[in-house]
């Protein structure tokens, strides 16, 4: 029986950094849910979970497994016997070198290492079709770098595990009322506009028209991209990128059958929420793109990355390790990337079904 067209989705949820409050949110989230269509296979250290849980008061009754065998068979099991229903057992996934006794406080090489430990177990998980996604719960890049790994986050190890360039892959931001793309992510303000170049912006559309169309059910996308300079270059007194740069990409984008507009200034763009007119937006940095989705949508985002051959979200905050321990962090975006990681996965399993004669 192949569980990948049956039974509910497997998702695994990546514990991000013990410290913070990864293991908090996902414990709530968990709680709220009852895991009512999905089935969680949450990957991180079994005592952090454990200790989380009593901290919270919330009732933690997993079934651990230790290897990645045992864990498709007992999805599988659970599959054939009838047991996805709502309020089962979720399954802890807890590999060798993940089940650490670090006593630390805030973020350190220890928790960084743990961090990647299990994105990279999650990676495996959904690259061999154990898992249908990934949720990733926040990481410190500190930590991460304390642990050796020269990263700047999730997306660009996502798409080196992948063996994909970084351009192949795409960080969009989305809620109920607003989607945002990025052209650059976490690089330097001082480096952006050597970045935007008329292929990438191409890349990026492409990827944003098909990620719309095959995850989100959109069939025909309407996409405003912003420009890079205030008032969009004010037709070439503050910058020439639009004329040169942007504008030739989004020609090139509509003769491919994306319907894109723009460029936009994006101090108006925003202010008279022109947003609402699209389906997503594509911003050429980082903060241009997401100062104002967080400003209308924190809290109740959704961080996806695009490109990836299986569906991975995440929360749209960080580790947050000035409440971590103290029971207050929201599980609002934790439970919406769930909800978005299980929407997608459904798409993508009903796209690749055989047709019935």
């Amino acid at each position: 029986m192949d569980r990948s067209q049956s039974g509910w989705p497997a998702i695994a949820i990546t514990v991000g950094d013990i410290h913070g409050i990864g293991p908090e949110v996902i414990l709530k989230s968990l709680d709220i849910t009852q895991q009512k269509t999905f089935q969680a296979v949450v990957v991180g250290p079994q005592h952090v979970l454990r200790e989380e849980a009593v901290r919270l008061g919330i009732e933690w009754n997993p079934e651990v497994v230790r290897s990645k065998e045992k864990l498709e068979k007992a999805l599988l099991e659970r599959t054939m016997s009838g047991e996805t229903r709502s309020g089962a057992a979720p399954l802890l996934y807890e590999p060798l070198g993940l089940d650490s006794e670090s006593h630390t406080q805030g973020p350190s090489a220890e928790t960084g290492r743990i961090a990647m430990l299990a994105v990279d177990a999650a990676i495996d998980l959904c690259l061999s079709g154990v898992a249908d996604a990934m949720v990733t719960a926040p990481l410190s890049k500190h930590a991460i770098a304390l642990a050796g790994y020269t990263i700047p986050g999730h997306t660009g190890y996502l798409a080196k595990r992948c063996g994909l360039h970084p351009d192949e892959v795409l960080m969009i931001l989305m809620s109920e009322s607003l989607r945002v793309a990025l052209v650059t992510e976490h690089i330097p303000v001082s480096h952006i506009a050597s970045q935007i170049t008329e292929e990438r912006i191409l890349t990026k559309l492409t990827l944003l028209h098909q990620t719309l169309q095959i995850d989100h059910g959109i069939a025909s996308p309407q996409i405003a991209v912003l420009g890079l300079n205030p008032h969009a270059g004010d037709e070439g007194q503050i910058g020439r990128e639009e004329i040169e740069i942007i504008s030739p990409a989004l020609e090139k984008a509509a003769d491919q059958g994306i319907e894109v507009s723009g460029p936009h200034p994006a101090d108006g763009f925003f202010g008279m929420k022109q947003y609402t007119q699209s389906d997503a937006v594509l911003a050429m940095y980082h903060d241009q793109g997401l100062a104002p989705f967080k400003t209308a949508s924190f809290g109740r985002g959704v961080n996806i990355t695009a490109g990836l051959p299986f569906i991975r979200t995440s929360p749209d905050h960080g580790t947050a390790f000035d409440i971590a321990g103290s029971g207050r962090a929201n599980p609002d975006s934790m439970i919406a990337a769930l909800h978005l990681a299980l929407q997608c996965s459904k798409r993508r399993r009903e796209s690749h079904q055989p047709e019935r004669s």
